[in-house]
């Protein structure tokens, strides 16, 4: 699957990509970790302010809250989406 999304977290020095699973890249670009728990493709990746958290949005409705340091889901939440 082609790349979708393409995050830099610079106070972890490390790169996140996401298509069906979203993954950890570390500043060699050597893959550090991947969450795989969405179903269908991620659509949006964002960083919480407050924490080395990221949160995750997939085709799947599903939104999904992973430590950076842990590399736990921290919390998850089935969403509805709009269309406009």
């Amino acid at each position: 699957m082609a790349l979708v999304i393409l995050l830099i977290f610079e106070n972890l020095h490390i790169l996140l990509t996401a298509s069906a699973v979203v993954k950890i890249w570390n500043t060699s670009y050597m893959l550090i970790h991947e969450f795989d728990a969405h179903t269908k493709t991620v659509t949006c990746l964002t960083t919480y302010p407050h924490g080395p958290l990221i949160i995750s949005g997939g085709g799947d409705n599903m939104l999904k809250m992973w430590n950076l340091r842990t590399f736990s889901s921290s919390y998850w939440s089935e969403t509805f989406l709009i269309y406009f």
